[in-house]
């Protein structure tokens, strides 16, 4: 199916993309999936049962409370999309739905996480409170799966099973002083929600 809408200004990014194209300062780790991971989203390792070390979407097994969450963090997953263009959706003739879209890297990819540096990463599209220029932010880690997994978020922490919300730490910070983080509709269709994430992960040396 042919592109028939074309934007006038090209949007700000998408979630995964690097903040600048300062990648020298960027540090990048490889790990490999334990789940589907979507571009842009905070994720954690754990270790399979054969003692393999995995990344998977933020989430709180057992629905503990905030106060005890303590996860081990890989990183923000770094877009690719030609990583992942054997998994992306297309649309159907005649078309009854928006356009291309891809779920995230595949189960058993060595996927790309920014542990220091700037990532337009994924957000919720909450605009009951503000995002702000720069500070801190809230991260879902949804226990169950009914609520995004490893998405920033400007909502209240939660520890309700399911819909579990907590701080996403002192190393990760927004920093967008030109207020550029917003949602975005992409000339398929898609809506992206994105903020602009600084993070630096303890140990992150280049």
């Amino acid at each position: 199916m042919p592109q028939t809408n074309y934007n006038l200004t090209p949007n700000a990014a998408q979630a995964g993309m690097p903040l600048s194209n300062d990648r020298s300062a960027m540090v990048i780790r490889s790990v490999r999936a334990g789940a589907v991971i979507p571009f842009g989203v905070l994720c954690e390792t754990y270790a399979a049962t054969d003692g393999t070390l995995l990344a998977r979407p933020m989430q709180d097994p057992g629905g503990t409370a905030t106060s005890t969450y303590s996860p081990a963090l890989a990183g923000i997953s770094l877009g690719d999309v030609f990583a992942a263009e054997m998994s992306y959706q297309v649309y159907s003739v005649p078309p009854s739905t928006t356009g291309s879209s891809v779920a995230g890297y595949p189960i058993g990819y060595s996927v790309p996480f920014v542990a220091r540096g700037g990532i337009w990463a994924a957000w919720d599209g909450n605009t009951a409170t503000a995002l702000p220029k720069n500070g801190s932010i809230n991260v879902w880690h949804s226990s169950t799966g009914a609520n995004p997994q490893g998405v920033f978020t400007t909502k209240a922490q939660s520890s309700t099973v399911g819909g579990e919300i907590d701080a996403a730490g002192q190393y990760i910070q927004v920093w967008d002083p030109f207020a550029k983080s917003g949602a975005y509709t992409d000339s398929f269709g898609n809506v992206n929600n994105v903020v602009a994430i600084n993070i630096n992960l303890p140990g992150a040396h280049g």
